[in-house]
């Protein structure tokens, strides 16, 4: 994210600071960031807890989670942002999967990570992906799942 300076950051400024827990953090930032967050009163406060939410995560974190919406982004966009979509969401948590197959035959892919797999089927009404849950567990669990991944 562009480092935001001034003591009067203009309108884009203003705008990209109050909106920022989407879509840069939404994937990262805990629930007590989150609340930490909404209670600021000024920019100057958010801009200031905004390098400190980077700071503890580290500069190569933020540029390797900058990269990652970009190439979500790029790949993965079908009705809307590609960094909102299940493949997406998965992409910019866990990054690049290290064993990816497509059967298209079934409109379906399968993600391999060292400690989890990921099931996708095409079968949605957008013509996107969706994350396929294992048998028992809630969208609302997997996708909280997801996000501990990387949550300090």
């Amino acid at each position: 994210m562009p480092a935001l300076g001034g003591a009067h950051p203009s309108a884009a400024a203003k705008t990209t600071i109050t909106h920022w827990l989407s879509p840069e953090t939404v994937y990262l930032i805990t629930p007590d960031e989150r609340d930490e967050f909404r209670e600021l009163e000024s920019d100057a406060e958010r801009q200031a807890f905004v390098q400190q939410f980077w700071l503890r995560r580290g500069i190569e974190f933020e540029e390797e989670y900058t990269r990652r919406v970009s190439q979500a982004n790029e790949r993965f966009t079908v009705t809307g942002p590609g960094w909102q979509s299940d493949r997406g969401r998965a992409w910019l948590i866990l990054g690049s999967p290290e064993s990816m197959e497509r059967k298209p035959e079934l409109k379906a892919e399968v993600w391999r990570y060292r400690d989890m797999e990921l099931r996708f089927s095409g079968f949605t009404s957008d013509g996107d992906y969706a994350l396929v849950l294992p048998r028992g567990a809630t969208r609302r669990d997997t996708m909280q799942r997801l996000r501990l991944v990387t949550a300090p």
